[in-house]
């Protein structure tokens, strides 16, 4: 069994490439239409993230942790992986020859797995990037609108009409004004509203108690309910970004 010092540097470069890959992976969670241009998402359902990204992003997130955690074991120089899944991917890279040097299975599986994980991102991504649903029509149609990369108006899949995306936000806002939500469903909000605020933060709001249940009860199951104003949580992102 041989492992050319070639390969364990085209696994690196591999790795390095998945890490500058990273971002546009995140781009293709957003829904795609699943068939011809008459299926559309039902106005009263939530729009489905891509599973085929989101799988993809935990696999690369899972094999950067399984690498970086055997540095972190295997080394004596004091090695503790970054938080983040790109520096860990490029990490990895740099130290390659830990796992290459010695051609034994390690070195095989590093490579082929890089290979394996930059297969399925370029199959991933040779699709156009997907439209961003942003709701439903704003005419009485019962089309949905979707933005295409690039653009500054919404399209209506039904009716064709182009929305300024202004007016979209702007009727989504009032429609939130009032709108109570569950903590787990906060990100998801904001993110129709292009907000980027991570759950992580949400989380230490509701932890320090800046955000504050408007409805603490219990569900028909008898399970704890707790419910939150989405405007709350808006008018705390808006000071996060001042600051």
């Amino acid at each position: 069994m041989t492992v050319p010092t070639a390969t364990g540097l085209e696994a690196a470069q591999t790795w390095r490439n998945l890490a500058d890959l990273w971002p546009l992976l995140h781009a293709y969670l957003e829904p795609r239409k699943s068939g011809a241009d008459t299926v559309r998402t039902p106005p009263a359902s939530k729009p489905p993230m891509s599973l085929v990204a989101s799988d993809l992003i935990q696999e690369i997130s899972d094999w950067a942790w399984f690498y970086a955690a055997a540095l972190m074991d295997e080394t004596a120089d004091g090695y503790v992986p970054s938080a983040d899944v790109p520096s860990r991917l490029r990490e990895i890279a740099n130290r390659h020859g830990h796992f290459t040097t010695v051609p034994d299975r390690t070195a095989l599986d590093f490579c082929d797995q890089a290979h394996e994980l930059m297969r399925k991102a370029v199959g991933l991504i040779e699709k156009p990037v997907p439209k961003r649903w942003v709701g439903p029509c704003l005419d009485t149609c019962e089309g949905q609108l979707f933005v295409a990369p690039g653009r500054a108006a919404a399209t209506c899949d039904l009716c064709g009409a182009d929305v300024d995306l202004g007016a979209v936000n702007a009727r989504l806002s009032r429609a939130l004004e009032s709108h109570l939500v569950k903590a787990d469903e906060i990100t998801t909000a904001l993110r129709m509203l292009e907000n980027k605020t991570p759950y992580s933060t949400i989380r230490t709001w509701i932890w320090r108690k800046r955000l504050k249940p408007v409805i603490e009860s219990v569900d028909r199951e008898g399970k704890p309910l707790t419910l939150y104003r989405l405007t709350d949580v808006l008018d705390l992102a808006k000071v996060r970004v001042a600051a």
